[in-house]
């Protein structure tokens, strides 16, 4: 029975949530045994044909450009259909937690319903390719933290050719419309969002929208906006020198004294403690 050809690992620590990566190339007509990961599993086509297939005969396939994830606890095995070299990307992942980032609930969202399958450029993933490899066979300082970024960036192009394709579809699920709201707001909100703005990004009605952001994140849409921004002032204060007029022009308030005042009003203490306590440490 054909097998592999090579595979090349990374040996050292990679950031959450990876796991593992190899570059691994397969000689045609080679197939695994049918097995299951307790963590997502990804595999980036760069040339060639692979196939996944379950115990009870469904297949996902993809071709060079593609990529196919498997959620965990999910029997499988591949095999590699053709008469060419298949060359992946494959790599293991957990699920992200959405406390760290609102938009890593758009990869939980995605991944966890079953078998996906997207498109992204196959030159792309053959420039990624050789950089990871690269990587893997002589690793530097950082290559952990550059081989992460670079599997993220592969998750991120998934999500979107996933959100390009099915978006209509998924955007009547309420849970992950609020949730995609709430991701807009963390890249936005330093802009001057209104109510419309936000039921807009997350395809609901502005009525609909309010009730189902308040019932999932416990605050109505403008004050988790104002409470974001604190958290933020908070930060900037903290580990930056601006002042506190800076933090307040920066962030949008429309006002130092709004701001002082809303900052003293959720954290007990005024921002000028906070500013005061770092002068004299």
């Amino acid at each position: 029975m054909p097998e592999k050809i090579s595979a090349v690992y990374y040996d050292g620590q990679l950031a959450p949530p990876f796991k593992i990566l190899s570059i691994t190339e397969y000689s045609p007509g080679c197939t695994g045994e049918i097995h299951l990961h307790d963590c997502y599993q990804a595999i980036a086509v760069v040339s060639g044909n692979f196939i996944f297939e379950n115990a009870g005969g469904e297949k996902l396939a993809g071709s060079a450009g593609t990529i196919l994830i498997i959620p965990p606890q999910i029997p499988h095995f591949y095999k590699i259909p053709g008469a060419g070299v298949c060359r992946t990307i494959q790599f293991n992942h957990e699920q992200m937690l959405i406390d760290y980032n609102r938009e890593y609930f758009l990869f939980n969202e995605f991944f966890r319903s079953g078998w996906r399958q997207a498109g992204i450029r196959p030159e792309e993933l053959g420039r990624m390719e050789k950089i990871l490899k690269n990587e893997c066979l002589a690793p530097k300082a950082g290559s952990g933290l550059l081989i992460s970024g670079m599997l993220m960036e592969i998750l991120v192009m998934a999500v979107r050719s996933i959100l390009k394709k099915d978006e209509k579809t998924i955007i009547k699920n309420s849970n992950f419309a609020v949730n995609r709201a709430a991701a807009y707001i963390e890249n936005h909100f330093r802009e001057p969002l209104m109510l419309g703005d936000l039921s807009a990004a997350s395809g609901l009605s502005p009525a609909r929208f309010s009730v189902l952001f308040r019932k999932e994140m416990k605050v109505p849409p403008m004050r988790y906006i104002q409470n974001l921004k604190l958290e933020k002032a908070f930060q900037l204060l903290k580990y930056t020198g601006m002042s506190i007029t800076e933090i307040s022009r920066y962030l949008g308030f429309e006002s130092i004294h709004y701001f002082s005042r809303s900052f003293k009003k959720h954290y007990k203490r005024p921002p000028s403690d906070i500013k005061n306590q770092l002068l004299n440490q």
